[in-house]
């Protein structure tokens, strides 16, 4: 769910997959040392980010009678002007140059569309059931790797698949026999697997961007861009927002933002692999705000296909690791 994202929460999860190992040494970019790996750092900084992002879900989730074009739009327009106003303050407006624009695009496209599925989603499904489809990114990044890359996927890989399959079919089963308002439910779990899918999409160009961009650039195109999408919903039932509903609006911006950016810098300090145990707290904290604000108790069938999942996924990414300290085994000794 809590993605990114966007890097939206939900982004980096599915970026285990198509990445390289990095070691304890500096980033490096263009000759440059930019930030010493921190794996303790990093972690503090991915907990965090699940917070802020699972606090933006509570928000979206209160505030139903707000158009989901006007939730994207505070979500990023918030982190547009804070940055913008922050870096003319700090003579640092410059950080916002690339020569990588249409990678920005490109990745930013896939990052706003996960936006507005997973805050659709979040309409009509609990939140402890969104989070527990979203662990599905991982997997069907595999998937991707094998359809798009024509990655070598092997035996291992496509039973981590089938199990998280599995798990999600768990998930599924009482609203296909009617558990909540079947047509309802089934849309749901639709939005959830596609917003699994634009995250798997988001986190191959993000990784990308990373080998040259800085955290703050990534985060200011990805919102950009967000607004522009949002702004194209005007046309289609944008309300006159009162005094709480403004509130609510702002906070969704400053937490969205500060959740993004948090989880963008993570990646800088630790590997996805070091972070990947930690994605599944989430699940803790959404049953926690589900139960505490919504009345939300989750299914056992829920809990049950949410560790089937988290398991498939933390084998893809063990997996993904042993390889590729393998691969720099073999290669250090053929060097």
């Amino acid at each position: 769910m809590f993605r990114d994202v966007q890097i939206t929460e939900r982004d980096y999860r599915a970026s285990a997959s198509f990445t390289t190992e990095r070691s304890n040494r500096p980033f490096v970019v263009s000759g440059c040392c930019l930030m010493q790996m921190n794996p303790p750092l990093g972690i503090a900084l991915r907990v965090l980010s699940a917070l802020a992002f699972l606090s933006l879900a509570g928000l979206v989730k209160m505030a139903e009678e707000i158009p989901l074009g006007m939730m994207v739009f505070a979500r990023t327009s918030v982190v547009v002007f804070a940055l913008i106003i922050g870096l003319s303050v700090a003579g640092r407006l410059r950080d916002l140059e690339t020569r990588r624009l249409s990678g920005h695009l490109l990745r930013s496209l896939f990052g706003n569309m996960s936006l507005f599925l997973w805050f659709a989603s979040l309409r009509l499904l609990p939140i402890a059931e969104v989070t527990a489809i979203n662990y599905m990114a991982p997997i069907i990044s595999v998937l991707l790797a094998w359809l798009m890359l024509r990655e070598e996927v092997g035996r291992y890989r496509v039973g981590a698949l089938l199990v998280g399959l599995l798990g999600m079919i768990i998930i599924m089963v009482p609203d296909l026999r009617g558990g909540y308002s079947e047509p309802i439910a089934i849309l749901g779990m639709v939005l959830c697997l596609a917003n699994a899918a634009s995250v798997s999409l988001g986190a191959i160009q993000m990784r990308r961007l990373h080998q040259t961009e800085t955290a703050i650039s990534i985060v200011f195109y990805l919102s950009v861009m967000g607004m522009l999408m949002s702004l194209c919903t005007l046309p289609f039932g944008w309300v006159k927002p009162d005094f709480s509903q403004i509130l609510v609006l702002v906070a969704a911006g400053i937490v969205g933002g500060i959740g993004q950016l948090l989880l963008t810098l993570s990646l800088r300090f630790a590997t996805v692999s070091t972070l990947a145990p930690f994605e599944y707290l989430n699940l803790a904290f959404a049953i926690a705000i589900g139960v505490l604000l919504f009345d939300e108790l989750p299914r056992w069938t829920t809990v049950a296909g949410a560790i089937i999942i988290a398991s498939a996924s933390a084998s893809a990414v063990i997996y993904w690791r042993e390889m590729q300290r393998a691969r720099m085994l073999v290669k250090s000794r053929t060097d």
